[in-house]
């Protein structure tokens, strides 16, 4: 019979967007579509986890650019030293989950403080990029 792994709680200590890019649509029910690239940087010796997401979202009928932006999310793992294969399944779909709305709400505090077309982004499934942040995950040695 197999051990059931242990459960690694963490907790979200951060959110900052580096990067940001806005072009302002002419047409003013822009249809959008979203896409994201997540990666990770796990830091074993002190357990922190930054979530960087490389976010867009354009026009779907002409493929205009409307908003870029990166942002880092930063987590940390409350049991360390905590090795990267033992971070849990669940983290993955749980900081996505966490992060996605401070970039629905930058994006909307920004169009709404700029006075342009205000876009309120929908929702997107995050489960399909679960995997992808898992594969795009690096260890970081501190030196």
């Amino acid at each position: 019979m197999s051990q059931a792994q242990p459960a690694h709680s963490f907790q979200f200590t951060n959110f900052k967007v580096p990067e940001f890019y806005y072009k302002e649509s002419i047409d003013k029910s822009v249809d959008l579509v979203m896409d994201m690239k997540p990666r990770g940087e796990f830091i074993e010796a002190t357990g922190e986890f930054e979530l960087w997401v490389d976010f867009k979202a354009y026009d779907k009928h002409t493929g205009l650019e409307i908003i870029k932006m990166t942002t880092c999310s930063l987590y940390r793992f409350n049991e360390h030293p905590l090795t990267f294969d033992l971070i849990p399944e669940y983290f993955y779909s749980s900081a996505l989950a966490i992060t996605f709305p401070f970039i629905r709400a930058f994006v909307s505090t920004f169009t709404a403080q700029a006075e342009v077309n205000r876009i309120v982004l929908g929702l997107l499934n995050l489960m399909s990029f679960k995997e992808e942040l898992r594969a795009n995950t690096t260890i970081r040695q501190i030196v």
